[in-house]
Formats: structure tokens, C-alpha cells, sequence
């Protein structure tokens, strides 16, 4: 495992460009920057999916993150466990890499913007785009920007 998320990083820091515009978005809650976790240059995505599945526990869930780009054909994908949630909202983790928030942009409308911050109202399932019991959020012709929790 801990062999792919080094692969995960090494893409990402592959296919960094300088078209992304919000790149050092930093995470903010209520206005404020959350001092624990940093964020990463955006990645210019061809796909995004998003897999959100909730386990027999509430406070655990799995989830996968696909990224594709068309030039190189290269399709990478890492698991990720949610840990219980707290008043800084949900993390996902993978063997020390973690990830607060995903924000995706589809180039063909890029005002039409979406976050998804992993907050309480994620856990329970009451974003817009996400069914009950499963969720499957995937854009086309987009980018991703990932913030990871500092070491």
C-alpha cells in the first residue's frame, strides 16, 4: 500500500500545470485556514471519480479516487478509509496520506465549481449529487486539487 500512494504522489506531481489558477487554495473552515493541512498544486484531470460507500459502522466508510489523464492513458486508483469524524470534519486515510478536500472544476463550465469538504453533512449523506446508501460523483474533462494533512 504504501508503494501506491508513493505512485499516487509521484503522478500527481507528474501532471502538475500551471493552468490551475487555484492551485494554493488553502482548506478553509468558517473563513479560516485549517493550520493542519496544506494544499497541493491542482492536477489536470481528464476523469475524476469518486466512490463513496458507507460500512456496517457509521463512522467508518471506504472510498476510492480514480485519476486519468488521456495524454499518458495512465489510470490510477487508491483506497482510502474515513476516520471518525470530529469538529474539523472528515479525513481520509491511507497509510499516513491523507486527504481534507477535493474540489473539482469542469473546464467546459469553470464557474461551475464543486467542493466537497469532508464535513459531518457528507458523513450523513445530505450533500447534493450523493444517493443514500452509495454515491458516485464523476466529471469529465476536469481537475482536482487535493489537500493532504501535514506531517
Amino acid at each position: 500500500m504504501k508503494f501506491t500512494v508513493a505512485l499516487l504522489c509521484a503522478v500527481l506531481l507528474q501532471h502538475i500545470g500551471p493552468c490551475c489558477s487555484f492551485a494554493q487554495t488553502p482548506y478553509a473552515s468558517s473563513g479560516q485556514q485549517d493550520a493542519d493541512y496544506v494544499a497541493s498544486d491542482a492536477v489536470r484531470v481528464d476523469r475524476v471519480q469518486w466512490w463513496y460507500q458507507a460500512n456496517n459502522n457509521s463512522n467508518a466508510a471506504t472510498a476510492e479516487i480514480t485519476v486519468s489523464n488521456q495524454t499518458d492513458k495512465q489510470i490510477k486508483r487508491i483506497d482510502f478509509n474515513v476516520v471518525a469524524t470530529d469538529s474539523s470534519g472528515l479525513v481520509l486515510e491511507s497509510e499516513g496520506f491523507a486527504i481534507k478536500k477535493l474540489v473539482v472544476t469542469d473546464t467546459m463550465a469553470p464557474h461551475s465549481r464543486k467542493t466537497f469538504n469532508f464535513d459531518q453533512a457528507f458523513v450523513n449523506r445530505n450533500v447534493a449529487d450523493l444517493d443514500v446508501n452509495n454515491a458516485i460523483v464523476e466529471y469529465d474533462n476536469g481537475s482536482i486539487e487535493i489537500l493532504t494533512k501535514k506531517r
